[in-house]
């Protein structure tokens, strides 16, 4: 009995490290791009920027590009909300409409992973010259852009789980051409953004 307590607190300590390590691994992921979920396990929300101005910023900031996602004004209501959000909003509507590819949990941790801005625009009346100048004619669209607002690459119309990975993964590269074909115009100032952007979406947080 007594020989056995030098072991059983080695196995205490042991695991309390582990446990410990384990923490600390969720918690670099997190920070680092890794799998984040809901308190329910299911698809978290979008950080989204809080308008195409702080987006550009913080990749002026980063030296790398940001995203625009242009959507009609219902589907701003929930788009990239996290599952939470999507339910919450599906109450207030009497047809809900088709997701999106920021409902899609891959997605979300593929944009975790490259760790893009990202700003969400509703596609309405007072942004249609916003959108016209990043050459968006239809929702949904998703465009790339450089610090200083010029057009990388875009998905219009057809914004897919599948090209939108394809995109966020490749545009690496396609920023890094650009920069070194444009190095004066990388770490520009960023181009003003069009007010009203987006409708307030559907929180994740709450009961």
């Amino acid at each position: 009995m007594f020989r056995s307590r030098p072991l059983q607190g080695l196995l205490c300590f042991g695991l309390a490290i582990g446990c410990a390590a384990l923490f600390v691994a969720d918690v670099h992921a997190k920070r680092k791009g890794g799998r984040r979920r809901d308190k329910d396990g299911g698809v978290p929300p979008v950080e989204w920027a809080a308008g195409i101005a702080q987006a550009a910023e913080e990749a002026r900031k980063d030296d790398g590009p940001y995203l625009i996602f242009f959507c009609s004004e219902d589907v701003a209501g929930f788009a990239g909300a996290g599952s939470r959000g999507v339910e919450k909003y599906s109450k207030t509507v009497t047809k809900m409409p088709p997701l999106t590819v920021f409902e899609s949990a891959e997605v979300v941790d593929t944009l975790d992973a490259v760790e893009y801005p990202i700003a969400k625009i509703a596609l309405t009346p007072q942004t249609v010259e916003l959108a016209r100048k990043y050459k968006v004619a239809a929702a949904p669209s998703l465009v790339a852009c450089s610090p200083d607002g010029t057009v990388l690459c875009g998905l219009y119309g057809q914004v897919s789980e599948v090209n939108t990975i394809q995109l966020l993964k490749g545009l690496k590269e396609t920023y890094a051409k650009w920069k070194k074909a444009n190095p004066d115009k990388s770490l520009a100032a960023p181009v003003p953004a069009a007010r009203p952007e987006a409708k307030k979406t559907a929180s994740d947080d709450g009961p």
